[in-house]
């Protein structure tokens, strides 16, 4: 019984972050390229296979590598990403979240709505200002009523950024706790390196999709090889998702059947031991005129 109960809890588990992860995917927004470093989801010219090769052995991007991919017509936004988990704090408070470095048009792109303040501009990203947006979470961790951290001042680090806007609440922890701060403004402080991890490009033409991701593999193929960077879409990887997730009910399920299997075994062994200690005191029973029903 345990161990029936024990698989259901665990398929319910699964299911349950299944579906988390898929809605964390599609809180992305449609029609989302996203590249990746490493061959992540396999294939050749770096557009998917062995889920879990993962991020070995790829490259970290550049920003001339984020230039190049501008200058694709068909994209709507191309946004670079850098992304470190580190501890924000005020002068009283402290919390674990993440510096996401990233251009203006990360707000559109992960379709994020103003709560309080507003979201810095292009102009923020080339003047390498210190004005910063916080999550909703973070914010409310740190000040309480999130609208009390516009103008005030958090530190990441050794470095200090002036809160100018808060975003609504999204439902992901990434996003609802992180610092978001213009990309060049971090570059050789907290990104030393001056490197991103992963570069988002949308467009807001289904049919547009396809040939951003062609024109992006070509892009850079120039500078990389093609285990050295993945080229995927929102749809790939929720399909990626729900193959994994498919794979491992099906062990479940598996487990399940052998677990009903030896629990079934077990009570046959349990009556059948219990009907053979009594089989004298039948026979006895019988032999003096007992009959079935005593």
């Amino acid at each position: 019984m345990i161990g029936v109960m024990s698989v259901v809890l665990l398929i319910a588990l699964g299911v349950g972050l299944k579906n988390y992860l898929s809605q964390q995917f599609q809180n992305l927004g449609a029609n989302l390229i996203i590249i990746f470093p490493g061959n992540v989801f396999g294939s050749e010219s770096g557009a998917g296979g062995n889920f879990g090769a993962g991020f070995a052995g790829g490259v970290n991007f550049d920003e001339k590598d984020y230039e190049s991919l501008k200058k694709i017509r068909e994209a709507d936004y191309v946004v670079p990403v850098f992304l470190k988990s580190m501890i924000i704090e005020t002068e009283k408070e402290r919390y674990l979240g993440y510096v996401q470095g990233a251009s203006e048009d990360v707000f559109g792109i992960l379709n994020l709505e103003v709560f309080a303040g507003e979201f810095f501009s292009k102009s923020d990203v080339s003047g390498k200002t210190k004005n910063s947006v916080l999550g909703y979470t973070l914010a409310e961790k740190l000040f309480i009523d999130p609208r009390d951290s516009i103008g005030k001042t958090i530190r990441a680090g050794d470095q200090r950024f002036r809160v100018i806007g808060v975003s609504k609440k999204k439902g992901d922890r990434e996003m609802d706790s992180a610092v978001i701060v213009p990309y060049r403004t971090i570059f050789g402080t907290l990104n030393p390196d001056k490197t991103f991890f992963t570069i988002y490009l949308g467009t807001q033409n289904d049919e547009n999709v396809e040939i951003i991701k062609e024109k992006a593999k070509e892009i850079l193929l120039k500078r990389y090889k093609s285990d050295e960077f993945s080229v995927t879409e929102q749809t790939e990887i929720l399909s990626t998702v729900d193959q994994i997730f498919a794979i491992v009910n099906s062990i479940l399920v598996a487990i399940g059947s052998i677990s009903l299997l030896v629990g079934g075994i077990g009570i046959m062994n349990i009556m059948y031991a219990t009907v053979t200690e009594r089989t004298k005191e039948v026979g006895i029973r019988r032999a003096i005129g007992a009959t079935e029903r005593d």
